[in-house]
């Protein structure tokens, strides 16, 4: 049996909620969704709160085995834009914790870069989804600007397969 340093763990009041992480039920999730590009060259954000805090892509939990579907259908209903699929982007895989649940939930997302001839969105925070809930606003943002806006590495590394596609 290996032993486990408590110290490794960080803060001692963090150390029983690890610990307990490690008897979670595994869970493996897939997702899809797009990188909104509009004729400016602009990318569309979430900016999420609760437990979020962050700006990332509008996506979700996939109810079909057609992908592209999947992504423009998040995209409709977090955001009001029906895109058109350009292509294939690179796959997000990412774990989380949800306490609540007592899950690790294993997450795949698949990206897609997806055109819009408008500038017009709406953050759509009614629907049946308690993540939904959360969104606080959508902006579109300069390629650049977006780099410094989506808060996860793995999802700028995205947004710069993105950038070398318009720059092409």
């Amino acid at each position: 049996m290996k032993l486990i340093d408590p110290f490794v763990l960080g803060h001692p009041a963090n150390v029983i909620t690890k610990l307990g992480r490690y008897f979670y039920k595994e869970v493996n999730s897939t997702g899809a969704g797009c990188v909104v590009v509009n004729n400016k060259n602009q990318v569309l954000l979430i900016h999420r709160g609760d437990i979020y805090h962050d700006w990332t892509f509008p996506k979700g939990k996939v109810k079909s085995d057609n992908l592209e579907k999947e992504a423009i259908r998040e995209t409709r209903e977090e955001v009001g834009v029906s895109p058109v699929i350009v292509s294939k982007l690179p796959t997000n895989k990412y774990s989380f914790y949800n306490d609540n649940k007592k899950e690790r939930i294993n997450n795949t997302v698949h990206f897609f870069l997806a055109k819009t001839n408008s500038n017009k969105f709406s953050i759509v925070n009614n629907i049946d989804s308690e993540e939904a809930k959360t969104f606080l606003e959508a902006k579109w943002f300069d390629l650049n600007q977006s780099l410094e806006m989506v808060s996860h590495e793995t999802e700028r590394n995205i947004l710069r397969v993105v950038i070398k596609i318009i720059r092409k």
